[in-house]
């Protein structure tokens, strides 16, 4: 008898999708697809002051809608160049970067490393600015480094000129012999 009401429900459903077409109800659908934009592995950029490289981004995967300036990254790497050697690397799980613009948005376990004074920087959100050689964020942050850690919510800081500034909820403990 079970398996009689079984067949029976498995039937009715068939004789329901047959009589109606498999008409495709049409919900607001938000799926991209690939005939919209175009898909790009191993994604390269770099930008140059002078006969100077000064920054470089690589991304694992890209998505760039059609017409549009933005392009959609994962794994995103930023290698900025410092005149005397500095060198910072900006790192995370995900972004955005905008050709015209020339503006680098990390998103996703945000960190920046680099070779001097073990200075690290860790956010939800970052902002590169390549034509000004500046990073922000409007996130709360921590920056640590062999002189200070400092925590605080959102930051400014010119890059070149090694010029932080804080904009609110700061607090910094200085290591010991630094002051």
């Amino acid at each position: 008898m079970f398996i009689f009401i079984a067949v029976s429900i498995v039937g009715l459903v068939v004789a329901v999708f047959v009589s109606s077409g498999f008409k495709e109800v049409k919900v607001k659908d938000y799926t991209i697809r690939k005939s919209e934009g175009s898909t790009i592995d191993r994604v390269r950029y770099s930008g140059t002051r002078g006969d100077r490289l000064e920054w470089e981004l690589e991304a694992d995967k890209g998505f760039q809608l059609r017409g549009r300036d933005d392009i959609e990254l994962t794994n995103v790497t930023v290698i900025y160049y410092m005149k005397d050697g500095a060198v910072y690397t900006m790192t995370g799980r995900e972004g955005s970067y905008n050709a015209q613009d020339e503006v680098v948005v990390i998103k996703g376990d945000v960190v920046v490393l680099s070779n001097r004074d073990d200075f690290s920087l860790k956010t939800d959100i970052l902002s590169y600015f390549a034509a000004s050689g500046r990073i922000s964020t409007k996130s709360r942050f921590r920056m640590t480094s062999l002189r200070a850690d400092v925590t605080g919510r959102g930051l400014v800081m010119d890059m070149a000129r090694e010029q932080l500034k804080v904009l609110s909820e700061v607090s910094t403990v200085f290591k010991e012999g630094t002051i």
